[in-house]
């Protein structure tokens, strides 16, 4: 056995202020440790010899120590030297994405139908009192766009197809953002033969929402009768020319206990698997139509460590901003940006396209506002090991207008260390490393 301990190449220790994690990022595995177990690692990754820390132990406790280090070395995280060594930092500069990969266009906040879910809370009059947006205001946009090159341009509402220049709009963004994916998000209803030819022309994907293969379940979220049979024919027709389609759906009271009939249904009619998420309680509150199942069966609410291990470029990102929000802007129907299209509350209308460049309004607004938000930044959640690997829903967790709070759905409190109602919810599956 050598003198000293140190962690491989790319493996290292994250600091909570009560436990640690070990991130593996060679395996892309993690490991979860307890206060003990951070303490002594830290010394020893900070180049203590391993016979100054086993001094101090009495002889039964020094020997569990060293099982502990044989465990750690028995899963590739480390190994002896006779040097010492400095290991376990991260100390890469962070590093926030500059480049915009998805744009999203509200083109109008508007929508034919009254879903009962929606987080933006849309009907037919929700824009009337704004100064909606020009076809050639837009234009000005997408020329400016095309500079950024983004990776996908997406056309949203509201319903999008309320907008009365959409073929225009979505011919212009293909011409001058060739090599983009564009996507149109609409309920279909208002389909036409020459938005059909426009779609196609312009191999622009199409993402709708079926709530139900039960056409009365569909139009009690919808409030709209008939909107069921009027959505699964346009997409009938959207697929006989090749045309891609996409059906996701929200879960909720109404419909989560057919999840797995709507899933075969929604597949069997486009061909594609589409996603489903839990309904969120976002605008209006939707408590109501949210039973607590949902919650615990589709870990919505986060009772146990289970997280996802990262790679190398997804813990930069982590460390460097925003898990979700960067590379991401929102353009609203009035001219406003943000970097999410669920969340308005907290979004500076100064900066708006009408006044700034987009440009001006990325590099001075959005990412030093947004983008580079970071777990770091946020309350609670920066004194916690679990930061760089768990990612970040800002809008749901936004508690008023304070982008920086922890929010609800995460039930652990990094301070002491534990999960609270942890017995109420199914175990934690978490990798645990201890000498105990």
């Amino acid at each position: 056995m050598g003198k000293y301990f140190a962690f491989k190449d790319n493996v290292i220790l994250v600091h909570g202020v009560k436990k640690g994690l070990i991130q593996d990022l060679n395996k892309e595995k993690i490991f979860s440790i307890d206060e003990n177990s951070k303490y002594y690692l830290n010394k020893l990754l900070n180049g203590t010899s391993i016979e100054n820390i086993v001094i101090d132990m009495s002889e039964e406790i020094g020997s569990k120590f060293i099982k502990y280090l044989e465990l750690l070395i028995e899963n590739e995280l480390g190994y002896y030297s006779d040097k010492k060594i400095i290991s376990g930092k991260y100390e890469h500069e962070k590093c926030v994405q500059r480049s915009v990969s998805t744009v999203w266009l509200e083109l109008r906040k508007a929508c034919n139908l009254n879903c009962c879910h929606c987080y933006m809370d849309c009907n037919i009059n929700s824009d009337f009192h704004l100064k909606l947006l020009t076809i050639n205001e837009w234009k000005c946009i997408i020329d400016e766009l095309g500079e950024f090159k983004p990776k996908k341009i997406i056309f949203i509402g509201g319903e999008p197809l309320l907008f009365k220049n959409i073929i225009e709009l979505m011919t212009y963004v293909k011409l001058k953002c060739p090599e983009s994916e564009i996507v149109l998000y609409s309920n279909l209803t208002l389909l036409t033969d020459e938005l059909v030819e426009c779609l196609l022309i312009n191999k622009i994907k199409v993402v709708t929402s079926i709530y139900s293969n039960i056409p009365e379940i569909h139009d009690k979220i919808t409030k709209k009768n008939g909107s069921f049979l009027t959505t699964t024919n346009n997409i009938k027709k959207l697929r006989k020319f090749n045309i891609y389609v996409q059906a996701n759906t929200v879960i909720m009271k109404y419909n989560y206990k057919g999840i797995s009939d709507i899933q075969n249904y929604t597949y069997e009619l486009t061909g594609v698997i589409g996603k489903v998420d839990i309904i969120r309680d976002i605008g209006f509150s939707k408590k109501h139509i949210i039973p607590k199942e949902l919650y615990e069966l589709h870990d919505r609410v986060k009772t146990s460590a289970k997280f996802m291990p990262v790679n190398k470029e997804k813990l930069l990102r982590n460390y460097s901003g925003n898990s979700c929000w960067q590379g991401k802007i929102n353009i609203t129907c009035d001219g406003n940006v943000g970097p999410c299209i669920m969340q308005s509350s907290f979004i500076n209308n100064e900066y708006n396209v009408r006044e700034h460049k987009l440009s001006k309004i990325l590099s001075d607004y959005v990412i030093p506002e947004f983008w580079i938000l970071s777990k770091d930044h946020i309350d609670v959640c920066k004194d916690c090991e679990y930061r760089y690997v768990c990612n970040d829903c800002r809008p749901m967790n936004i508690e008023g207008n304070n982008k920086y709070s922890k929010g609800k759905f995460c039930k652990y409190n990094p301070r002491i260390g534990k999960w609270e109602n942890y017995s109420d919810f199914r175990g934690d599956t978490s990798y645990e490393v201890s000498p105990d």
